[in-house]
């Protein structure tokens, strides 16, 4: 199927993985009234018992972190279902076990109300036709760096693309490829006013999925220990060199989490920057170690809202990444604060 011809909508999505669930567990299923394009309800026949979602489409779940962003967003909102064409025998199992319920075109399901009904169909293969070509990306190096500053930074989706480029770190001949991809993904609203982002929460789970699976294996990141975490409690980075991610972050600005595993952003081409960290903290090399040392792919001053911390869709991308239980209810109030935002 062209993808350029596809319509990737629930408006076209939802009657076929409907019919397909009715096929391979005898459950039915219908679209409320009320269902739009883009977000869809569902109400489903189990057993007597009549089970209602919102549904969000996907057209593949690159990573993990897609289902953690899924979990944390359904913490304060009503259940989502994941409506998508294909989904693997391996992904199945992820889902079922992050608790993400799902429907795919083949017939394969999770389904659980959390009191006794449990549906869970995996291994049906998809006709090759059912199996849609990647969307417009928003995958690319340029475009997640440019999605992170426009979500970190606001104004900055109507700024000259020379500073766009300057606190993204892209090159200024691919931005006007990203905006349109943000267009076409319906990401992206241009009026009277200019540019702003639409459809924000759902960015911020594309988004992070994107940086784990694509971005962040490509950063240069360096793992230490040290006999005393504590003692970077207090540690105050500094400006335009360093910034907290992951969970000190998260417990700087949710007050919900005692960090164990320490994230620190630090420009380490600053002359001396990462030696004085080492020596400060008595850090030694080791690939467990409770310390991560990465260098941003942003311009540091440019996305700062919050002195020493690392912008907030990167934060909730480093929980969502750890996979830890209790960084993706962290991640949820994160997440409900951006949202406040």
């Amino acid at each position: 199927m062209n993808a350029k011809g596809m319509e990737r909508t629930l408006a076209i999505w939802l009657p076929k993985v409907l019919a397909a669930l009715r096929s391979s567990a005898g459950i039915e299923g219908h679209v409320t009234p009320e269902s739009m394009l883009s977000e869809g309800m569902v109400e489903l026949a189990v057993n007597g018992t009549l089970l209602t979602y919102t549904c969000e489409f996907k057209v593949r779940i690159p990573h993990f972190a897609a289902l953690a962003d899924m979990k944390a967003r359904t913490r304060f909102g009503p259940p989502i279902l994941l409506i998508t064409p294909a989904i693997s025998q391996e992904m199945a199992l992820r889902c079922r076990t992050a608790g993400v319920q799902f429907l795919d075109s083949a017939g394969n399901a999770y389904l659980s109300n959390g009191q006794g009904m449990f549906i869970f169909v995996a291994g049906l293969k998809a006709a090759v036709d059912d199996v849609p070509l990647e969307a417009t990306s928003l995958t690319t190096p340029a475009a997640l760096r440019m999605v992170l500053a426009f979500l970190a930074k606001p104004p900055l989706i109507n700024a000259p693309y020379r500073e766009i480029s300057w606190a993204a770190k892209v090159s200024t001949g691919s931005i006007g490829h990203v905006f349109h991809s943000l267009a076409a993904r319906n990401f992206l609203a241009t009026t009277g006013t200019g540019r702003h982002l639409k459809n924000e929460r759902l960015l911020i789970g594309e988004w992070s999925a994107g940086y784990a699976n694509r971005l962040r294996p490509k950063l240069e990141r360096l793992r230490f220990a040290t006999d005393n975490v504590d003692r970077f409690y207090k540690w105050r980075p500094t400006p335009g060199v360093a910034a907290w991610g992951g969970e000190m972050a998260a417990a700087i600005i949710t007050k919900h989490l005692k960090p164990q595993q320490l994230t620190i952003y630090l420009d380490m081409h600053v002359p001396g920057a990462l030696n004085e960290i080492v020596t400060q903290f008595r850090l030694r090399k080791d690939n467990q170690g409770a310390i991560e040392i990465v260098q941003p792919f942003w311009e540091l001053d440019a996305l700062e809202v919050t002195p020493g911390i690392a912008p907030l869709p990167l934060v909730y991308a480093d929980l969502l990444v750890s996979g830890d239980p209790r960084n993706i209810e962290v991640a949820s109030h994160l997440l409900e604060k951006m949202n406040d935002a």
